[in-house]
């Protein structure tokens, strides 16, 4: 059994860079009930699972990204053109310049001198890093709402989970894994939101919340210049499901 990222997945089949898409989902809800409550969700789970000979058994996500900055953050979206910003992934890159951002590509183990010596100004993550890696000692701004819902799934090796008593897959499958995949969300998104209210109140940090108005000029950016340069790279009938799911043109 292992733990494994939808970054994982999307190495094997681009349909998993769903969750990567900014702006996008406005929760793990609603990017759960698509592969839960579609037919092209469920067909994307069942694709990977004989393509690399595993059972998925579980969410585990990681956590939600936002966008977080040594320099002040006010919730617009024009603050951010020239800015500096490290990307781990090339799904991060479509985004980025279409904000108008440098990018410079930084591993998390050189995130702590990259932001000391002024290499990058700015990056999207969990909360948890801050907190992990002591970012925040030099990040002190961060904005919302979340930019993604970075994901992952408990999984296990196939042919040892066939190999199990019928009872005890049952057992796994009907009652274990939906109360723990469940309960590992509503934690991971509540621990974010505690490592925030710690940010402000112990490290000097600031919050900001976009107004609706200045949400909705990110999420035309996203939409009209970022997710089809993502989207080209998926299934055309699996991202059109997806886009129709939340309601989007």
């Amino acid at each position: 059994m292992a733990g494994v990222l939808d970054l994982n997945l999307a190495a094997v089949d681009k349909n998993f860079m769903i969750s990567l898409l900014g702006y996008f989902w406005p929760g793990y809800d609603k990017l759960h009930g698509f592969y839960q409550d579609t037919p092209q969700g469920r067909a994307a789970l069942e694709k990977i699972e004989k393509k690399l000979g595993i059972k998925i058994l579980c969410y585990d996500p990681v956590g939600p990204s936002a966008q977080f900055s040594t320099k002040p953050l006010t919730g617009t979206v024009e603050e951010l053109k020239g800015r500096k910003s490290r990307y781990l992934t090339a799904a991060e890159k479509p985004g980025l310049a279409a904000l108008g951002i440098s990018m410079v590509s930084v591993s998390t183990s050189e995130m702590y001198t990259a932001l000391k010596q002024g290499m990058i100004d700015t990056c999207t993550t969990n909360p948890s890093a801050l907190k992990a890696y002591s970012w925040w000692d030099f990040i002190k701004y961060a904005s919302l709402p979340y930019v993604s819902y970075v994901d992952a799934w408990v999984i296990a090796n196939a042919k040892w989970w066939n190999s199990l008593p019928p009872d005890i897959r049952k057992t796994i499958t009907e009652d274990v894994a939906p109360r723990v995949g469940h309960e590992a969300t509503e934690d991971v998104v509540a621990y974010s939101d505690k490592i925030l209210e710690e940010f402000k109140a112990e490290h000097g940090g600031s919050v900001v919340v976009m107004k609706d108005s200045e949400l909705a000029k990110m999420r035309e950016i996203y939409r009209t210049q970022v997710w089809p340069v993502l989207g080209k790279q998926m299934e055309q009938e699996f991202y059109q499901a997806a886009k129709d799911y939340m309601g989007y043109k």
